[in-house]
């Protein structure tokens, strides 16, 4: 689990639109499985950070393999959550976790 980030209000708001924008454009090229890389620039005491990853496209493989795991019919739990979901969903989910690495102090 990573460790949760303490930045100022402002600091906050424009990384929550970045990452929404971000977001909202890979979704809109059905992207998805990216992550966040944070650093540290340590001459100007700033967070730098990227969106970063494989960043697969959402094809029919993948539509295929999100239907088959939370079908069951290969084995597995029917009520688990699938580990590949749609750009939409991976969008809603990278921003909720995103809200929650960067707490204002």
């Amino acid at each position: 689990m990573p460790t949760s980030i303490f930045v100022g209000t402002k600091a906050k708001r424009l990384l929550q639109r970045a990452v929404w924008n971000d977001t909202s454009f890979l979704a809109s090229i059905d992207v998805m499985d990216y992550s966040l890389l944070v650093g540290v620039d340590e001459e100007k005491h700033e967070l730098v950070l990227g969106i970063i990853d494989f960043m697969r496209q959402y094809t029919w493989d993948k539509h295929l393999e999100t239907w088959v795991k939370t079908s069951g019919i290969l084995g597995g739990s029917k009520t688990a959550s699938p580990t590949v979901i749609s750009p939409k969903q991976y969008k809603t989910r990278f921003r909720k976790a995103m809200s929650t690495y960067f707490l204002v102090r």
